[in-house]
């Protein structure tokens, strides 16, 4: 797809994206560190977090779900210092959705219907 006169990279790939209507915490699983869904799309999501995740190791993070809660993988691919009101270090880490079967792929669909609201 041939790139838009004026519009960067980056804006094209936020423009895809959804926001949560709400405030939707988690929890990276491997360091137990609270993090915010910021947005997401099919393909990947993006969390606030005080961690910079810059080891680029995969990590597994768990949302809540309806009345449940949804674990799912992501690579991290960008990660930018971002403003914070209580002036500590705060980051918007990028992932690029993991899944390795089909009933994963499905997980992550059903996650991302929730959010967006369509489904009970």
């Amino acid at each position: 797809m041939p790139k838009k006169e004026g519009m960067p990279k980056t804006e094209r790939r936020r423009d895809n994206r959804d926001h949560p209507n709400l405030v939707i915490q988690g929890v990276d699983l491997r360091s137990g560190t609270t993090v915010r869904l910021r947005d997401f799309s099919a393909r990947a999501f993006a969390v606030e977090s005080p961690d910079s995740m810059d080891d680029k190791k995969t990590r597994e993070f768990e949302f809540p779900l309806g009345l449940g809660k949804i674990a799912f993988k992501g690579i991290p691919k960008r990660r930018e210092r971002i403003k914070s009101a209580s002036g500590q270090p705060l980051y918007l880490v990028v992932f690029e959705f993991t899944w390795k079967t089909p009933t994963g792929r499905l997980a992550i669909d059903e996650f991302v219907r929730s959010v967006r609201g369509e489904v009970a």
